[in-house]
């Protein structure tokens, strides 16, 4: 409150609490105020016909935008709460503005900007201001055209060196952009405006109310285009004003503020419509259809989200930390596609970060990766929530390299039902090849835990030993030879004991050289449905033999443990007696063939005599 406030509201009391001194002067105070003609109301009654013309013209055109600023005030603006009376009045008076004089009115605007806008900032400010208050309610065109627009990029772009006009300018353009109309002539009038010339501004100082008006700005045309145009790229308009941010270090509250409203935007893009849900659970063909879409859509999204990771990696993390928290400690079903968005997130962040970082767990990462291996989710059995869960997982596993003392909640991440005992085969699928690309980073760090391992995939493997398999689990690229592979480089490991490694091989393969063994000696028995089934088992257990045989070095089957290799001569020399049974079965002699070339690369010069022999055996038969 200023002196002239205190000094009425003391010379007005009436409860004798005042000191009649006090009164006294503040009496005397306001009498010599209102001598004194320094109010503009005093200035026009006592001194207007001394004032020069320049004077007068400067007092109209204030005056003008003072009486719209008043009337706006006391009117019109839903700023202030009215009463339906009040506002009745209001709309006729609108009614009659736009039927009279509005149109003078914008000229008017336009005439004082156009001829002081070098000369007199504020007076233009202030006519700016009063323009912004109106663009809401009268017709559009009288602003956005071929005269006005550009007059106000002009100030907003070069401002005469006050911040002051271009703020003002500023705001009667995100005027334009946040008028209501439709959305035909709403997007022809953001397509126009080129937005994007405004983005060095946020370069300068950050604490400033220009940078906080341009920000506006631009936040408020990104919602907008969002809204009315489907079609319209949010993610290159966002990613130029993410690269006016590089410059920047560090950002302060109000740019960190607005890359927390981007997040917002991406996290919302991101997520699955819940209609498909069922859909991509089932993957059906809706569901493909929609996952491949949503795909492609992320891959822009993306790239922006690892952009401003890499601008603002503390909110960045700090806005991924909030969001996998809230997802955890929902308790419903329903938030399906929230958990997957999310993770999806997580995962996607991994891509701005070094491996250095991964692996020291820098910023909030040491509290994410612990807290991801550890959480079972609520909606774990949905395919898409377990599948980004596994991903993410594995992306962040140099951390647990590090910080070994998470490696069996990762081992039990991966071996329950949030991965190779999923409920939906195409998660066990998914499960067994990161699994075993998990266990080739890990390995050393994983031999204490082999017996629990393999006794976590006993189930798994057995259904590769069996003669009645024939499930479609390992059918396509992503088969069941994975759990092999996984399981083949952690028991040949020379760390392992020669005796356990001897057992652990000789479970593995003596069931499967029987199951073979056993389909040759039927062979001819076999009727024309059961054939295709029995040869695709048998391809499924070459390719299982195979990869359990790439965790086996050369040096350790042929110098250090002999026992070792003449373990897998001997199942050479079982699978080479399927070219004899089935050497026209095209599939089975490239499995062989496959499996011989592994024996050459693990066997050295030794395996050779194998392979003759076989093929001899061939030729006999053609």
């Amino acid at each position: 409150m200023d002196d002239v406030e205190k000094a009425i509201l003391i010379s007005f009391e009436e409860s004798g609490a005042i000191d009649s001194a006090l009164k006294s002067q503040a009496v005397s105070f306001c009498q010599q105020i209102k001598e004194t003609p320094t109010t503009l109301h005093e200035v026009i009654r006592v001194k207007y016909a001394m004032l020069s013309l320049e004077e007068k013209d400067f007092i109209r055109k204030s005056v003008f935008s003072m009486i719209l600023n008043a009337l706006d005030d006391e009117l019109i603006s839903l700023d202030y709460p009215r009463t339906p009376e009040e506002m009745g009045v209001a709309g006729r008076v609108k009614d009659a503005i736009r039927q009279q004089c509005i149109a003078q009115i914008v000229n008017v605007w336009y005439e004082i900007v156009s001829m002081y806008r070098n000369s007199d900032l504020d007076l233009c400010s202030n006519v700016l201001e009063s323009m912004r208050r109106y663009i809401s309610w009268i017709d559009i065109g009288l602003i956005v055209n071929d005269a006005f627009i550009p007059l106000l990029f002009q100030m907003i772009l070069v401002g005469g060196g006050s911040e002051q006009l271009q703020g003002a300018a500023t705001g009667c353009v995100l005027a334009v952009v946040s008028k209501r109309m439709d959305h035909q002539s709403k997007l022809a009038i953001l397509q126009n405006l080129q937005i994007n010339r405004v983005f060095g501004l946020v370069t300068g100082d950050i604490d400033s109310e220009l940078v906080s008006k341009v920000a506006a700005l631009i936040t408020g045309y990104a919602a907008e285009n969002c809204e009315v145009d489907t079609t319209f790229s949010i993610v290159q308009f966002l990613s130029c004003y993410v690269a006016t941010m590089k410059s920047l270090s560090p950002l302060r509250e109000k740019q960190l503020h607005h890359v927390g409203r981007m997040l917002e935007v991406i996290c919302a893009q991101i997520r699955y419509d819940p209609i498909y849900r069922d859909n991509l659970d089932m993957l059906d063909k809706i569901g493909r259809e929609e996952e491949d879409t949503m795909v492609e859509y992320r891959k822009d999204l993306f790239v922006l989200l690892r952009n401003v990771g890499r601008v603002a990696p503390d909110v960045t993390q700090m806005f991924i930390r909030n969001s996998l928290v809230s997802c955890i400690s929902s308790v419903s079903e329903r938030n399906v596609e929230e958990v997957e968005a999310s993770l999806s997130l997580l995962y996607a962040l991994g891509e701005s970060l070094s491996d250095e970082a991964i692996k020291t767990g820098s910023g909030l990462l040491s509290e994410l990766v612990p807290t991801l291996v550890s959480t079972r989710f609520q909606c774990h059995s949905n395919r898409l929530v377990a599948l980004v869960y596994l991903d993410t997982i594995t992306r962040y596993i140099k951390f647990v390299q590090e910080h070994t003392e998470y490696v069996p909640m990762v081992l039990t991440a991966f071996l329950d039902e949030r991965g190779i005992h999923h409920p939906n085969f195409h998660v066990r699928r998914r499960a067994s090849y990161l699994f075993m690309r998990v266990v080739k980073l890990l390995k050393a760090k994983l031999v204490p835990f082999i017996e629990s391992i393999l006794q976590s995939l006993q189930d798994t493997v057995a259904r590769f030993t069996s003669l009645n398999h024939t499930s479609n689990d390992f059918s396509g690229s992503e088969d069941g030879s994975h759990i092999f592979e996984a399981i083949g480089l952690l028991i040949g490991m020379e760390d392992i004991p020669p005796e356990k490694q001897s057992d652990y091989l000789s479970s593995l393969l003596t069931p499967l050289c029987h199951q073979v063994e056993t389909l040759l000696i039927n062979a001819n028995a076999l009727s024309p449905e059961e054939s295709p089934v029995k040869i695709a088992n048998i391809q499924q257990v070459i390719m299982a033999i195979n990869a359990l045989s790439k965790g086996f070095s050369e040096r350790l089957v042929t110098a250090s443990r002999p026992a070792i290799g003449v373990m897998f001569k001997k199942t050479l020399d079982v699978l080479l007696q399927i070219l004899v049974v089935f050497p026209k079965i095209e599939p089975l002699r490239n499995k062989v063939t496959s499996f011989i070339h592994r024996m050459v690369d693990t066997l050295g010069a030794s395996v050779f005599p194998f392979p003759s022999q076989g093929i001899g055996t061939i030729a006999c038969r053609k």
